[in-house]
């Protein structure tokens, strides 16, 4: 490798030229960059449950559902059933759903003598009669089949289960669904009516915001912290620019061969700008600071860089080599998310050690050398700086204390390995979302957990929904924001 840095020193604008063209390639590619705001990632792909799943999907349909809560002093009045009949009709032209279930769709199966009524539990016309409303109140109310999964026992709520999937080539169908039901919703809206919005592509939808908000906080958060680090432990300008200028540079290209692959944004695949910014100077720093310590020692600019570029290539690839070789290593499990992390760790490391070997070195050429580097003559040969002498008395200490230390370290490891048997692995969805958003209702069987992880039951004796639909019909349900599964929720 020492030549190809060689290389890029003497020919320091061919190098510029084509990581700037590069860049722009690969930063045209993020737009297609999509994100995943589905669970599915965190299954074991070749897993026999997984095949039984997908069977499972494709023979009854999708299980991507969404409930809409209506709450009322009774249900059972005119103005109540008519706010369904309206919200299950826009909700049928909404596209992507397959059916809705409410009390104005679904049918009225009762025995009468001999024979069995599959009439609609509501006919064409809202009925207005009181002597009407009570039949259909009772008949409602006396169904087990209603009772828990569509009208709650005391009559003082009713869903709307919406089964909806995205058309073929959509990939903001979560977004667009949830936001056409809350327009829904809200023109439904009105005192004395209580409506709530939850299922699986709220969840997804709110989780995409989230993702997308962690970037646009995180990315910067940590730039800043570099900057701040780096200036405390070089205090010289091009100590921190130029490894923050790669940074910034890897971080495009990792998200546009991300985008290139199709490796989407997942909440483990988010951190790779993090990563890069944690990891990626190093190679910077290394070589950097190799540069001063030659012009210390007298050499000219270009004598140090060269001495530097050729000390440096070894142990820079090794070291570059084995990251990558570490995070690569993921791609061996068989677990979707871990193998999309792994292939784009390794990508976007790889992209990091090419993006440092392109600029620094011209950039080091072309920027004049700091005016306490040029020709030190050292007469004091110990370590100068803040850091250095740190790091110098911490060794000293490793090696006064090394028997206790040793102890300590044995101790620790030991413990460390007996904690391995209390990990739990947690594929919860709604735990990616922050503890103080409105993201679940607690309920008496727990936290809600998402539709798709079960058959839609709010009976009494299920253990899937009841919980969450007795609790939500006696109190305020969930918050204006939601990442609501089962139980949190959108309210009107």
């Amino acid at each position: 490798m020492r030549r190809p840095l060689l290389w890029v020193a003497d020919h320091p604008i061919v190098a510029v030229v084509l990581t700037f063209a590069l860049t722009l390639v690969l930063a045209a590619q993020t737009p297609r960059l999509r994100i995943d705001e589905s669970a599915e990632g965190l299954m074991v792909e070749r897993d026999p449950a997984r095949e039984f799943y997908e069977q499972a999907r494709k023979r009854f349909g999708s299980d991507n559902l969404t409930v809409v809560l209506v709450k009322a002093d009774d249900v059972f009045t005119p103005a109540v059933l008519g706010a369904v009949r309206r919200l299950s009709d826009g909700l049928e032209r909404v596209a992507g759903v397959s059916r809705v279930e409410s009390l104005t769709t679904t049918k009225n199966i009762k025995g009468e003598g001999d024979a069995l009524n599959t009439d609609p539990l509501v006919g064409a016309a809202i009925p207005t009669a009181p002597a009407e409303l009570a039949r259909l109140r009772a008949d409602a109310l006396g169904s087990r089949v209603l009772v828990g999964n569509l009208v709650a026992a005391d009559g003082r709520a009713t869903a709307l289960v919406v089964y909806a999937d995205a058309r073929t080539g959509e990939t903001g169908f979560n977004r667009r669904f949830t936001a056409e039901v809350d327009a829904l919703v809200a023109r439904e809206t009105r005192p004395g009516l209580t409506i709530y919005q939850f299922g699986a592509p709220m969840t997804k939808a709110t989780y995409a915001q989230y993702l997308k908000a962690d970037q646009r906080t995180i990315i910067p958060l940590s730039t800043v912290v570099l900057i701040v680090t780096l200036f405390l432990a070089v205090r010289v300008l091009q100590g921190v620019v130029i490894p923050v200028v790669t940074a910034v540079v890897s971080i495009v290209w990792s998200l546009g061969l991300m985008a290139v692959t199709g490796i989407p944004l997942t909440i483990l695949t988010a951190i790779i700008p993090s990563l890069m910014l944690a990891i990626g100077f190093t190679e910077d720093v290394h070589m950097i600071s190799e540069y001063h310590h030659r012009l210390e020692h007298g050499d000219d600019k270009l004598t140090a860089l060269r001495t530097m570029l050729g000390e440096s290539a070894m142990p820079i690839l090794v070291t570059t080599a084995t990251t990558v070789l570490g995070f690569g290593s993921l791609i061996t499990t068989d677990i979707t998310m871990l193998i999309q992390f792994g292939y784009a760790s390794a990508m976007a490391l790889t992209a990091n050690y090419v993006v440092t070997m392109l600029l620094l070195p011209p950039m080091l050429r072309w920027w004049a050398v700091p005016r306490r580097l040029r020709r030190v003559a050292l007469v004091d040969e110990s370590p100068p700086g803040g850091i250095p002498r740190l790091m110098q008395r911490l060794g000293e200490f490793n090696l006064r204390w090394r028997v206790p230390i040793l102890v300590a370290w044995g101790a620790l490891t030991l413990a460390s390995l007996a904690g391995w048997l209390t990990l739990r692995v947690n594929t919860d969805l709604i735990s990616f979302f922050p503890e103080r958003s409105a993201r679940s209702y607690a309920s008496p069987a727990g936290p809600a957990r998402s539709f798709s992880r079960s058959t839609p039951s709010f009976s009494p004796r299920s253990n899937s929904g009841g919980g969450v639909f007795r609790s939500m019909t006696r109190s305020g349900g969930g918050g204006s924001r939601s990442g609501g599964g089962g139980g949190g929720g959108r309210r009107r």
